[in-house]
Parts: C-alpha cells; sequence; structure tokens
C-alpha cells in the first residue's frame, strides 16, 4: 500500500526523519500546487497525478537537497562503471533559485522539491495487477482533512515521501513519490 501524508500547519521540527513503514519526512516548508484531495491532470497517467511543490530555505533547503544528489550520483557513477553512458538530472527531482523554469517561485524558498504519484500504480511485474495509490491528508493536529478542502498556495505542509532512483533517455534523476 502506498501511502504519504501531507500537513498543513504550524511550522515544527520532525523527531524522525522517517517512520516505521520507510517513509521519510523532509523539514516542514511552503507547499505550492499541491494536489492531495483531487488529482492534477497527467499526461503521464490517464487518471491523473497527486502532485505538491514543497519550498525550504537555507541550510534546511542545502542538507534536504543533498540527500538526492547523493543517491542520483551513487547511481550515475555505478552506471557508467557498467560502461552505460548516463548524466545526473537534477532538475526532476528540485529546482534552485536561478533555474530557468516558469513553474519555480524564489520567493516561497531557494530550493523547490517535486513530490509526483501517479494515481494508478502499473507495477512493471507484469503478473501484478495495476491498483490506486492510496494516501491520507492530515491537518496540524492529526486529524484527516476535509477532502472537500482544497490546500492553498503557501501553506505550511510536510510530505512522507519514498523515493525512486531511476532513469530515462541517458538522464538519470530522484522521483519522490
Amino acid at each position: 500500500k502506498n501511502k504519504s501524508q501531507q500537513k498543513n500547519g504550524k511550522k515544527k521540527q520532525q523527531e524522525s526523519t522517517d517512520d516505521n513503514n520507510g517513509y521519510q519526512f523532509p523539514p516542514p516548508g511552503i507547499g505550492k500546487w499541491v494536489f492531495a484531495t483531487q488529482p492534477q491532470d497527467s499526461d503521464y497517467c490517464a487518471e491523473g497525478q497527486w502532485s505538491a511543490d514543497l519550498y525550504l530555505s537555507g541550510d534546511e533547503a542545502e542538507e534536504f537537497k543533498a540527500k538526492f544528489v547523493e543517491l542520483i550520483d551513487a547511481r550515475v557513477d555505478e552506471l557508467n562503471d557498467q560502461g552505460k553512458k548516463v548524466r545526473p538530472n537534477y532538475e526532476k527531482t528540485f529546482l534552485e533559485d536561478g533555474t530557468e523554469s516558469s513553474s519555480f517561485d524564489p520567493e516561497l524558498g531557494d530550493v523547490m522539491f517535486k513530490f509526483r504519484q501517479n494515481v494508478t500504480i502499473v507495477p512493471r511485474d507484469k503478473k501484478k495487477n495495476p491498483f490506486t495509490a492510496q494516501f491520507q491528508v492530515v491537518d496540524k493536529n492529526g486529524d484527516d482533512w476535509d477532502p472537500e478542502k482544497l490546500i492553498g498556495n503557501g501553506s505550511t505542509i510536510v510530505c512522507a515521501y519514498t523515493t525512486n532512483v531511476w532513469g530515462r533517455a541517458g538522464e538519470i534523476y530522484c522521483k519522490l513519490r
């Protein structure tokens, strides 16, 4: 069961960076384009995609970003050592201030992290059936979020996530889902 949480509320430090289910948690940050109560249209999945852009600044942004740079670089090194020609693509995981992108808003933070999950997950193992991604949205008190309410741009959020380092067309990146 793929389960992620997004919390809207006061900024507070996480006691742990992961939970017993293997989900990790970033520091609280500013959310933009949070599609957690209804999916966003997507070219990658007919049913749409759950998504959120999380903005962080300063040391928190640099420390969080370093985790993904390390994961991506390790996979690039591994594949290049096998004779494959691949290169890192950090911009599919995060965008930094100064990046030429219409989706980046430097007023919200120094780095924007992209969390994405298709509504329908199709396993690579053809013996397994596609299934719908399951997750929970809660407020700052841990109470279920009213699914009729949207989460507005500028809300403080935390997105529980897992990582998937993979590549396409010679580029390696880390998907946060």
